[in-house]
């Protein structure tokens, strides 16, 4: 009642007057249940939470077999009210944590809520970039997706532009320009068109990895002084992803995907197993 940020574990107060008490008591007449439990929630009550969010009109799962726990519905949440505030969605996280996963369930769920077919509406662009993506393809995949979005926008359908691991091409700067100017080569984007772009973290391989590379050859040859590709100072043959730099004006806009914790670990462990019980009949 306080508006303090309190620990549902342990219930120990984290931070104090993190919101004020009248946004509490406007919340609770929302009826914002601050004591309720995201952990012990099943999926059917995760997605009425997500659905009531989101304005869906229909509640339909586009994929049983989707984990769906606290931790990825926050992140679909997070992800759609940066849409909602107009906000660039950029996603930090390793190769493999699930963001591309997340991304097409989340579409699929509004597709789905809207009444509509994934056979016959397209709401999900997805670009995979790497080092040989150009600007000519960067803005054919933007062309292609603001006339769908336009059609979309008629059923009141949001329409999502995902560049994957967006910073892995030297045309970052075309990417920045779409997502924070909302327009690309000068020319204005549609705003029923949402973007995200999920970038690989900055991560230098341990010394130990890099002995093993130096030692099995693969270009370790030649010598890292005169290793002219370099993010900083640090050779890009030292990272575990080759990345470039991301520009200043969208680095604050930066959502860490973050690794799985061991908590987290544990709920989608056992929400598998629930599913794989319920599948069987057991």
């Amino acid at each position: 009642d306080n508006g303090d940020l309190i620990n549902p574990t342990n219930h120990e107060v984290v931070e104090k007057s993190v919101i004020s008490k009248q946004l509490v008591q406007d919340l609770k007449v929302n009826y914002c249940d601050f004591q309720e439990s995201f952990i012990s929630l099943q999926k059917n009550e995760l997605l009425e939470k997500i659905g009531t969010v989101m304005g869906l009109q229909w509640l339909h799962d586009p994929d049983e077999s989707y984990v769906l726990t606290a931790d990825n519905t926050i992140k679909m949440l997070a992800i759609y009210m940066r849409f909602r505030c107009g906000i660039p969605v950029v996603l930090m996280g390793d190769t493999g944590c699930g963001k591309t996963h997340l991304i097409q369930y989340m579409c699929d769920l509004m597709l789905l809520g809207n009444g509509l077919d994934r056979e016959n509406t397209k709401n999900l662009f997805i670009l995979k970039v790497h080092g040989g993506t150009t600007e000519d393809d960067i803005i054919k995949v933007v062309y292609e997706a603001q006339l769908q979005a336009k059609l979309n926008s008629q059923q009141q359908l949001d329409t999502v532009l995902f560049f994957d691991e967006a910073n892995t091409t030297e045309a970052i700067g075309l990417i920045k320009e779409i997502m924070c100017d909302h327009r690309v080569n000068g020319k204005h984007i549609d705003s029923c068109l949402k973007f995200i772009a999920a970038c690989n973290p900055y991560k230098r391989h341990s010394e130990q990895m890099l002995k093993k590379l130096e030692e099995a050859g693969l270009g370790y040859y030649i010598r890292t002084a005169s290793s002219h590709e370099r993010f900083g100072n640090i050779p890009l043959r030292q990272l575990v992803y080759r990345v470039m730099d991301l520009p200043p004006s969208i680095q604050p806009f930066v959502y860490d995907f973050g690794q799985i914790s061991s908590e987290n670990e544990r709920d989608y462990i056992r929400k598998l197993v629930q599913h794989h019980h319920v599948c069987k009949g057991l």
